[in-house]
């Protein structure tokens, strides 16, 4: 073990202990104990990393009772790990197959976006894309957060689709720490590594065997094959399934669809022409006069540009109103491809049985949570309107757009 990581173990060692010193004295009686568990359990605590959070009982617990078995060096971590579910999220984008796509000849190669809680290992969340860009990495987020609530903090790559302002201020808006990963430094990401390689030889090896019919068919399969498969199985390392490990003393945040709704807008600045107008991708809005010369911050959701919020110093100042719309969904908004027909193969069908294992999960007359939408992003599963294919986002050169 290096210096660094010698010094991390011990900082993290040293705040543990911080936590359960109240409740290690040998004089307490266990219910003593526990009702000192308990009101430790509802403070507040602030985490090496900075981060204001509290721990569940069972973590205290188990905290306390290494310490009684080991001392100092019992809550010394291993290697490190998240104290409780969604402390830490880790990212990643995993190239896969070539998909059948109706609007390329032949397939487009599929990007999956996935989520991994770091302390339960949970598959938080994941979805084959077309595209590797800012909104597709977004999309999986918005949903990931509003099935399993708000991590603390999330760990991700440098790539394009994570290293924007979109979701620098998607996640200034709810409150998530966001971390980015220096260069070749693969620590805090071996778990997602796992996974990643986990993925390949079970799920990808089943569907390339099987022979994937189009996008739509290989992220319903994907759903339940995380749900019944990946979440459910005995971990490795933790020897407990992630969603048991996930579920346990723990209620995550959710926040409300008004507050996802917006943290998931984009945010553009332009400057108000002298006939008070304002461009965005070519499309030309009407604002209000009395902004002719002003600096101002447009607020809209990618998916929708015919309604733009147009703030002033941070307050509202109106709506633009379009008079020249060409484009009404932006580049940048991945497109989900239409179902194609497949003629069934022979022989056992293991996906085929998982989904039928899902659905039968989720009940007679249930709904799915991917069924409900969300206030505010309706279309989020919709197809989009038709446009380029290109991952890279194209530059706006609006004449009145601000740097």
């Amino acid at each position: 073990m290096d210096n660094r990581s010698h010094d991390r173990a011990e900082q993290v060692a040293l705040f543990r202990f911080s936590v359960i010193s109240e409740a290690i004295s040998p004089s307490l009686s266990p219910i003593e104990r526990g009702l000192i568990v308990r009101a430790l359990a509802a403070r507040t605590w602030t985490t090496p990393e900075g981060v204001e959070r509290s721990f569940a009982r069972v973590t205290i617990d188990r905290w306390v009772a290494a310490y009684r078995g080991d001392g100092l060096a019992g809550l010394r971590p291993g290697r490190y790990e998240a104290s409780a579910p969604n402390e830490i999220w880790i990212g990643d984008v995993l190239v896969g197959p070539f998909v059948p796509h109706p609007r390329v000849a032949g397939s487009k190669r599929a990007k999956l976006f996935v989520l991994v809680d770091d302390y339960s290992r949970l598959l938080v969340h994941g979805r084959w894309m077309t595209e590797e860009n800012t909104r597709a990495g977004q999309d999986v987020l918005r949903s990931a957060i509003a099935r399993r609530g708000l991590p603390q903090i999330l760990h991700v790559d440098n790539g394009a689709p994570y290293a924007n302002h979109q979701l620098a201020r998607a996640c200034a808006v709810l409150g998530i720490h966001l971390v980015h990963s220096k260069p070749y430094s693969p620590q805090g990401r071996g778990k997602q590594e796992r996974l990643n390689s986990y993925i390949r030889g079970s799920f990808i090896a089943e569907m390339e065997h099987r022979g994937i019919a189009d996008f739509d068919a290989l992220n319903d399969l994907f759903m339940a094959w995380a749900e019944q498969v990946a979440n459910a199985r005995t971990h490795a390392e933790t020897k407990r399934p992630p969603i048991e490990r996930f579920l346990e003393g723990h209620t995550p945040t959710i926040p409300t669809p008004a507050t996802l709704a917006e943290a998931f807008r984009w945010s553009m600045v332009r400057r108000v022409t002298k006939t008070a107008t304002i461009s965005l991708l070519a499309n030309r809005y009407q604002v209000d006069p009395a902004l002719i010369g002003r600096t101002v911050e447009l607020r809209f959701d990618p998916e929708d540009l015919t309604r733009i919020d147009v703030f002033d110093r941070g307050v509202d100042a109106g709506v633009a109103i379009p008079f020249v719309i060409g484009r009404h969904v932006h580049p940048a908004v991945p497109q989900a491809a239409p179902p194609r027909p497949v003629d069934p193969e022979p022989g056992i069908d293991y996906m085929g049985l998982v989904a039928a294992a899902h659905a039968e999960t989720l009940g007679e007359g249930s709904i799915s949570y991917r069924d409900v939408p969300l206030p505010g992003f309706e279309d989020f599963d919709l197809p989009r309107r038709d446009r380029s294919d290109s991952t890279t986002e194209p530059a706006d050169n609006d004449d009145e757009a601000v740097s």
